[in-house]
């Protein structure tokens, strides 16, 4: 695929759902959630992860980069303390190898500035696949009635019903918080 605003967000979650369903068949013994960026990465798709903080990526705006035809995925050492972020970013650059890939490019990805649709595409490929929506609808259903917020919701109420799906989906290294779950 190249770079093209014209991939759906539908289509894109669909490659994300088809590449964690490869994945689960490639290994059974493991747990689908939390999904491990890492494995895919290195077992699944065979690439080589490198973290560093030398040449472009001693600019902290600097994240990672795809190389394809090296087989390298390259991630900048300061995300190595937010595991989260760290998570996100490789699940990003998954997304330009499985929507991308058409050898006419290499991806450097940067934090600052307006994001083009191949950056766009690349990031909603990393929350469909960190966070499947049929994993987020079971974990909301789990939820506590008492836990959900009012018609009106705030921002915050809001947040809070996130990190609570989180928790009760697994998607995190948090641990169940099961006074949020049924």
């Amino acid at each position: 695929m190249s770079e093209s605003s014209d991939i759906s967000d539908d289509y894109i979650a669909a490659k994300a759902e088809d590449l964690l369903a490869g994945f689960a068949e490639w290994d059974p013994s493991r747990p689908v959630i939390p999904v491990s960026a890492e494995l895919i990465a290195e077992q699944y798709l065979g690439y080589e992860l490198e973290i560093t903080d030398e040449g472009l990526f001693e600019d902290p705006d600097y994240l990672a980069g795809i190389f394809f035809e090296e087989k390298i995925i390259r991630i900048n050492q300061s995300l190595m303390s937010h595991e989260g972020r760290y998570n996100f970013t490789l699940a990003h650059e998954i997304g330009h190898h499985v929507l991308h890939l058409d050898g006419t490019h290499e991806s450097l990805c940067r934090e600052t500035g307006n994001k083009p649709p191949l950056e766009q595409q690349a990031d909603l490929f990393a929350a469909s696949l960190l966070m499947p929506a049929s994993f987020v609808r079971a974990a909301f259903a789990q939820l506590d009635e008492g836990s959900l917020p009012s018609s009106k919701p705030t921002i915050t109420s809001l947040r809070v019903l996130a990190a609570r799906v989180v928790d009760c989906g697994g998607f995190a290294n948090l641990g169940n918080r099961s006074e949020f779950c049924r």
